[in-house]
């Protein structure tokens, strides 16, 4: 027997089929969909770039140049212009005079000038410079050393023949050319009285001042024949041959340097005095005058003849350099 209902069932079983296949599909699109949003969700966002802060303007009278930004950004705002520098406010002058001009060194007297107006408010008359110093060397120089060489002086004597070298290469260093001679003087009653190495220009030779140490050599103290019985000794002698001397025509600086312990003749001491006057009558030359002895009566005559002389008296300072270096400046 037939059962009821037999026939529908291949109808109902198709529609189960296809509400299937049809969920399927909505399943797996939802799926993709899902898997597509979610990685668009995970995309960073880029913000867009700003404009740096602008920095203060330096202190100086140019502002810096306006930042540009980095495209396709919108442009900066336009920075503000600098501020103005302040006003310096006008000095006021004291209700003084501005100081006298200082004095210049190495001038004898202070450049003499009225108060003027403080310069920072007008316009005075610029304050003249100080005179430059010369530049031009010393002179040249023509020295004659005029030794005691009687028994007393040995000391002064060795000195001489020590120290002279020294000297020249001391004032060879101030003037231009050097020129020196030597006049030696002993009692007038002994033999030698004087002995004299003629003057000679030692800049630029070697030869001469051999020539006058060798001279020198042959000085000794006391070593002249005779009687010296007094004090007084042949100056005027020696002065008279130093005066005398041949200097060289073209040197103006001529000098004369006296060093002894004794003093002249009485009877020798006027003319002395008479010829150190008519020698320093010419401009730049001198007689000067070490005493190397604590005797008043030297003293006072040795300082009358660098009177005289135009020169300086020189209290004996210990050595023949010194000594003769003060006699010279």
């Amino acid at each position: 027997m037939k059962r009821p209902g037999i026939e529908g069932e291949p109808i109902g079983t198709a529609a189960i089929d296809l509400f299937a296949s049809g969920m399927g599909v909505f399943i797996l699109m939802a799926l993709l969909f899902m898997v597509f949003f979610a990685n668009t969700a995970r995309q960073t966002v880029v913000p867009a770039p700003s404009c740096p802060t602008p920095l203060p303007c330096p202190d100086t009278p140019s502002c810096p140049p306006p930042v540009q930004c980095p495209t396709p950004a919108p442009p900066c705002p336009q920075i503000a212009a600098c501020p103005a520098c302040p006003a310096i406010p006008e000095l006021v002058c004291p209700d003084v005079a501005c100081p006298d001009c200082p004095v210049c060194p190495k001038v004898p007297t202070p450049i003499a000038r009225a108060p003027e107006p403080c310069p920072v408010c007008s316009d005075p008359e610029p304050v003249p410079a100080c005179p430059e110093e010369p530049s031009t060397p010393l002179p040249e120089l023509d020295l004659v050393i005029v030794l005691d060489s009687t028994g007393s002086m040995r000391f002064e004597i060795d000195a001489l023949k020590r120290e002279l070298h020294i000297l020249a290469d001391v004032l060879e260093r101030m003037v231009p050319s050097l020129g020196i001679g030597v006049v030696t003087f002993n009692d007038r009653q002994e033999t030698p009285v004087m002995r004299e190495f003629k003057l000679r220009r030692l800049t630029g030779r070697e030869d001469a001042m051999r020539d006058i140490q060798r001279f020198l050599r042959t000085i000794e103290a006391g070593d002249a024949r005779g009687a010296n019985p007094d004090v007084e000794e042949a100056v005027l002698t020696a002065l008279t041959a130093a005066v005398n001397t041949s200097f060289r025509p073209s040197v103006t600086q001529r000098v004369i340097v006296v060093i002894t312990d004794a003093l002249a003749y009485d009877d020798e001491v006027p003319e002395s005095l008479r010829l150190a006057r008519r020698f320093a009558s010419s401009p730049g030359y001198k007689i000067s005058t070490v005493h190397v002895r604590d005797n008043n009566d030297s003293a006072n005559y040795l300082t009358a003849l660098a009177e005289a002389g135009g020169g300086v008296f020189v209290p004996d300072r210990g050595t023949i350099l010194a000594n003769v270096l003060l006699g010279i400046l």
